[in-house]
């Protein structure tokens, strides 16, 4: 079943509610909830992220989610060596220049 940014951004945005309903599920889950891992046979496409940003933007920093979701926190921060800012400050990469600097709050 594909997702929309939007859909996977209303996700992330409330992974603190979904952690407070059933935080085991969550950690069962979070593989496919952000599908950012060095280990995947592929790259993560642009709307992978979508959930990843609005977590980031959405949540406040708790221990609990960097223990539940180190693989993400490791990848994301990988991955932030890559992103390029254009003279207008767009983004040329698929995360946000600003979740990039959002990711520090959480570690």
């Amino acid at each position: 079943m594909d997702r929309t940014p939007g859909e996977l951004a209303l996700i992330g945005s409330n992974i603190n509610l979904i952690y407070s309903i059933d935080k085991h599920w969550l950690k069962a889950n979070a593989h496919k909830i952000f599908p950012l891992d060095s280990s995947s046979e592929s790259s993560p496409k642009a709307i992978e992220w979508a959930a990843w940003n609005a977590f980031l933007f959405g949540s406040q920093p708790h221990i609990e989610f960097y223990k539940l979701f180190k693989n993400q926190f490791t990848y994301a921060i990988e991955q932030s060596s890559f992103v390029s800012h254009s003279k207008k400050n767009t983004c040329l990469h698929k995360s946000s220049p600003r979740a990039t600097i959002e990711i520090e709050g959480h570690l």
